[in-house]
C-alpha cells in the first residue's frame, strides 16, 4: 500500500517537474528571441497620464508600445535622443526630446533595434517661437539691407514690415538678413513667421519716438535749439538721412572740457514734461568704421567714450569696447547700427527733458586713426 502511494506521489512529482521544465524552456526561448519589431501605441507626458502627439525641446516623454525591449536608438526628426537602457522596457521608453535644432524636420519618431530594425511613426517636435530683439539698423531705408535680430529664428518663412513682405537674404538662429521692402513706413511693426510660430515685434521700424537730437539743423548760438562745440557734421553717401555728426582723423583733441568734441542742445523746451521714463529707451545710430580698441593697460574710465547727458547731470557712458564681445576685436559696425539704452541707465524716472548733451572724450587712449559717425537721438516706448 505504501509502495503504491509512493509510486503515485513519484509519478505526480515527475509530471509536475516536466511541466515546470517545459515552462522554463518556453520562457527561455521567449527571452532569447531578440529584435522583435517594436510598435508604438501612444506617447505620454511622464509627469501626468495624458496622451500627446507633439512635444517641446527638452521635454521628457514616455513612448508607449509593444516589443520595445530591443530598441537601442530613438530619433526625433534627424536628431538622436540620449537613451538610458534602464528606462527601456517591453512596453515603454522614457527619454527627453533633444534640446537642439534639427537639420531637417520630418515630424517623425524613429526607433532602431540592435539588429537594425526600424520603426517610424508621426510625432511633431514643437520648436520655440521666434524672439525678436531689434533691427540692426532701425533707420535703414527701403531697398537697403538690415538684419532682424533675435533668438530661436528657426526655419523662417516670412518677414514683414507692416503688411509688406521683405526679401529674406540669409537666416541664422540669431539674425535674419533682409532687404527692407519698398514703401515700408516709419512706425511699422515687424512680423516674423517661422516653424515655431508667428510673432510681432515690440519695437518699430524707424521709430520717431520723442525726437531729441540730430544734425539736420544749422549750428546756432548758446541757448538755442542746436548749438555745437567741436563736433562736426556733414551729408554724403554715408548719410542715413540729411546730415550726421562725425569724429574722425588722426589728431584727436586732448581730454579737457574746451577741447573735447561736443554737441549740445543747450537748454530748451521740447514739450516733454512730467513723463514717466522708467520703461522707455534711448535710441541712436552709430557707424564705427575704425574699431574702438580696448587696452588692459588703462582703466575703463580712461578709454575713449561718448558721454550722453540728459538734464545736465544724468549721464550714460557709451563705451562699447569694454564689453567682452569686443575686448579682442575692438568695437566696429557693419554700416549704421542702432544702439538701445534703457532710460533706467540714466536714473531718470518721472521728469521733464530740457537739456541734452553729447561729449566725445579720448581720455588717455591714443589712436593713430579714428572714424565714427552718430545720428538720430530719440526716446522710444517699446510695446508691452
Amino acid at each position: 500500500m505504501k509502495n503504491r502511494n509512493f509510486n503515485t506521489y513519484l509519478a505526480t512529482a515527475v509530471v509536475a517537474l516536466i511541466v515546470m521544465m517545459g515552462a522554463f524552456s518556453m520562457n527561455s526561448c521567449k527571452k532569447s528571441t531578440s529584435d522583435a519589431m517594436p510598435a508604438v501605441t501612444s506617447f505620454r507626458v511622464t509627469e501626468k497620464d495624458s496622451a500627446i502627439t507633439a512635444g517641446s525641446f527638452g521635454q521628457t516623454i514616455a513612448i508607449m508600445g509593444l516589443d520595445m525591449q530591443d530598441v537601442q536608438e530613438v530619433w526625433f526628426n534627424d536628431l538622436k535622443a540620449a537613451l538610458n537602457p534602464n528606462f527601456v522596457t517591453s512596453s515603454n521608453i522614457i527619454c527627453a526630446i533633444p534640446n537642439t535644432l534639427p537639420g531637417e524636420i520630418t515630424n517623425k519618431v524613429k526607433l532602431v533595434t540592435k539588429s537594425g530594425l526600424v520603426y517610424s511613426t508621426d510625432f511633431k517636435v514643437i520648436l520655440p517661437p521666434p524672439v525678436l530683439l531689434g533691427l540692426y539698423n532701425e533707420m535703414a531705408a527701403p531697398g537697403t539691407v538690415t538684419k532682424v535680430l533675435g533668438n530661436a529664428l528657426y526655419f523662417i518663412k516670412e518677414v514683414k514690415f507692416g503688411n509688406l513682405a521683405a526679401t529674406i537674404r540669409e537666416a541664422t538662429a540669431n539674425a535674419i538678413t533682409v532687404t527692407v521692402p519698398a514703401g515700408a513706413a516709419a512706425g511699422a511693426l515687424i512680423t516674423v513667421t517661422g516653424e515655431g510660430g508667428t510673432v510681432v515685434s515690440k519695437f518699430k521700424y524707424k521709430d520717431q519716438g520723442m525726437w531729441l537730437f540730430d544734425f539736420d539743423q544749422n549750428t546756432t548760438g548758446w541757448g538755442s535749439l542746436y548749438c555745437w562745440g567741436g563736433m562736426k557734421y556733414r551729408s554724403d553717401s554715408e548719410s542715413l538721412s540729411n546730415q550726421y555728426g562725425y569724429i574722425e582723423g588722426t589728431d584727436l583733441p586732448p581730454s579737457s572740457w574746451n577741447n573735447d568734441w561736443v554737441a549740445s542742445t543747450c537748454w530748451f523746451d521740447w514739450g516733454y514734461s512730467n513723463i514717466d521714463f522708467t520703461k522707455k529707451v534711448l535710441k541712436f545710430e552709430v557707424n564705427a568704421k575704425v574699431p574702438w580698441v580696448w587696452s588692459d593697460a588703462i582703466g575703463s574710465a580712461d578709454h575713449a567714450e561718448l558721454l550722453i547727458t540728459i538734464n545736465g547731470g544724468k549721464t550714460y557712458s557709451f563705451r562699447p569696447q569694454e564689453s567682452l564681445a569686443y575686448r579682442n576685436t575692438g568695437f566696429s559696425t557693419n554700416g549704421w547700427m542702432t544702439v538701445t539704452v534703457p532710460m533706467s541707465a540714466f536714473g531718470i524716472g518721472v521728469a521733464s527733458i530740457n537739456d541734452f548733451q553729447l561729449v566725445f572724450k579720448t581720455n588717455k587712449q591714443v589712436y593713430s586713426k579714428f572714424q565714427t559717425y552718430i545720428d538720430n537721438f530719440r526716446i522710444c516706448t517699446p510695446l508691452p
